[in-house]
């Protein structure tokens, strides 16, 4: 098992993650910050036409290994009038 962290990015915020959580390989860690992002995008208030959300995961050297993104962003396609 490795210690992974995943620092987070939403718009101009930035959560760096302290603690990390053991996980058996990366393939682990790629799926459980995908659920993340997943989770909190439920949160994303609609009033927004674009949100991006990301999670950087690191290794304990500190070393980045991924970067997920995820673009929420609403169109209008109601014709005017």
């Amino acid at each position: 098992m490795a210690r992974y962290f995943f620092d987070w990015r939403d718009g101009d915020n930035f959560d760096e993650d302290v603690e990390g959580m053991e996980l058996p390989d990366l393939e682990a860690a790629k799926i459980e910050a995908s659920r993340s992002l997943l989770e909190h995008a439920h949160d994303i208030p609609p009033s927004f036409e674009r949100q991006s959300l990301s999670i950087e995961v690191r290794d304990e050297s500190g070393k980045s290994l991924l970067n997920i993104v995820l673009v929420l962003e609403i169109r209008s396609l109601a014709l005017p009038g």
